[in-house]
């Protein structure tokens, strides 16, 4: 009776102790040594004791599955101590124990590619004195064991690998599933315990009230719900129109900004306070589509009196006048200066010297293409506070008299354009 001692570290198991007149290793499960993995037969090799040494058989067909001792393939052989037996993906390392025999098994998969590049036969490295002893020996265990795979059906079983990673996966999955829905559930909860918690700033005081104001003529509703605006089904659009439709009021646009795929949140924002009024236009909104290099085709404001004056690298400006430019109290001629330079000494030095400094204008950066950026909107947010240039707005409008001066303050775009209701041809609807 031969004992081997079994360490596997392919699987997390425990090493084990087996007794027996031999070792049958393979992929069947009645297999003493199982290796479970399609590379291995069924009876892939065995392991008996003869003449006082373990020797090793291969036991299938060294053509699809060959047996490697030592990196060399083998068909009938001796093994000694710190010798490496190969079987498919599987290494087993032996060491001779006395009367045992301990084989430890690992799993290395890199190791197949090897047995496709074998070219010789396998060969006998050592031979007993019966030559046939073993090959008998194995001939009639091999007859017992195939009773016992034909009655098991092993055949028609899937590899124990197999079923080993389609659990696994099976368990990530579950595991991923379960870990979605419960930050699902603790999404939910801080939504409904903190309403305010996702959203990017306080709704403005006429979005967030419960009630309509008597007086309203903007709104047919109260809106002080976040599904009010954001649904999973509508566009938000749609939603705006559908509060702001009143018997007074019309949501509808413009048909020019229409075509251009404007929407309600181009003009109109929230989420900035309750001291904000959605209501309010800036020009900046207006002249960052509006601007006076006109590569799109929109129309350019009042002729460039609001924008930038350079259109493809060309100044579009004519100067200043030699009367304004020493009323300025400027210093030296204009000749002396180019458009470049009296456009920038104009803002910056005389009588406006300390009220405006380069990043006024240039809010992009200091140098490239970041240096052009945002000069035209700095623009009409600077002028459009002076009430004189105002004026000079509503003059170059062709809709009004240049007797009727607009009032003193902050002058708007939207203070002589209207944009909804009957009168939202925009160019033609200045205000009367």
């Amino acid at each position: 009776m031969n004992t081997f001692r079994i360490i596997r570290t392919d699987r997390n198991a425990d090493a084990s102790t087996l007794a027996g007149e031999s070792l049958l290793i393979g992929r069947a499960l009645t297999s003493d040594l199982q290796l479970p993995h399609p590379a291995v037969a069924l009876a892939h090799a065995g392991i008996k004791q003869h003449e006082g040494a373990f020797w090793l058989s291969a036991l299938a067909d060294a053509a699809t599955s060959p047996v490697w001792l030592n990196d060399a393939a083998v068909q009938q052989a001796p093994l000694s101590d710190n010798d490496t037996v190969r079987i498919g993906p599987y290494l087993l390392r032996v060491a001779v124990q006395q009367e045992a025999l301990q084989i430890t098994v690992e799993f290395v998969l890199d190791l197949m590619q090897a047995d496709s590049e074998a070219t010789e036969p396998p060969s006998n490295v050592g031979t007993p004195a019966d030559e046939r002893v073993l090959e008998r020996y194995w001939e009639r265990r091999l007859q017992t064991a195939e009773a016992e795979f034909a009655r098991n059906k092993l055949p028609d079983e899937p590899p124990q690998t197999e079923q080993l990673v389609g659990q696994s996966q099976r368990s990530t999955l579950r595991l991923l599933a379960a870990s979605v829905a419960l930050l699902l559930l603790c999404v939910a909860v801080l939504a409904w315990a903190f309403p305010r918690l996702y959203s990017p700033g306080p709704l403005s005081a006429a979005h967030a009230s419960r009630t309509l104001p008597a007086a309203s003529t903007l709104a047919n509703r109260a809106s002080a719900s976040c599904d009010a605006c954001h649904t999973l089904t509508g566009r938000m659009p749609q939603q705006c129109s559908a509060c702001h439709t009143t018997p007074t009021f019309q949501a509808a646009i413009a048909q020019r900004h229409m075509n251009v795929g404007l929407s309600c949140r181009a003009c109109h924002t929230e989420h900035r306070g309750a001291e904000f009024k959605p209501a309010s236009v800036t020009n900046a909104v207006c002249t960052n589509c509006h601007q006076s290099d006109n590569q799109s085709g929109r129309q350019t404001l009042h002729g460039g009196a609001v924008s930038y004056p350079v259109r493809n690298g060309l100044w579009l400006w004519e100067g200043v006048s030699q009367a304004a430019w020493q009323q300025r109290g400027l210093p030296g001629q204009t000749v002396d200066y180019n458009l470049r330079e009296q456009f920038h000494m104009l803002h910056t030095q005389g009588r406006a010297q300390g009220r405006a400094q380069c990043v006024d204008c240039h809010l992009g950066g200091t140098a490239g293409a970041a240096l052009k950026r945002n000069v035209r909107e700095a623009c009409a947010q600077c002028h459009s506070l002076q009430p004189a240039f105002a004026a000079s707005l509503a003059r170059l409008a062709e809709t009004l008299a240049e007797t009727q001066p607009l009032p003193t303050g902050n002058a708007r775009c939207v203070s002589c354009h209207a944009q909804h209701g009957a009168e939202k041809d925009l160019r033609a609807s200045a205000r009367k």
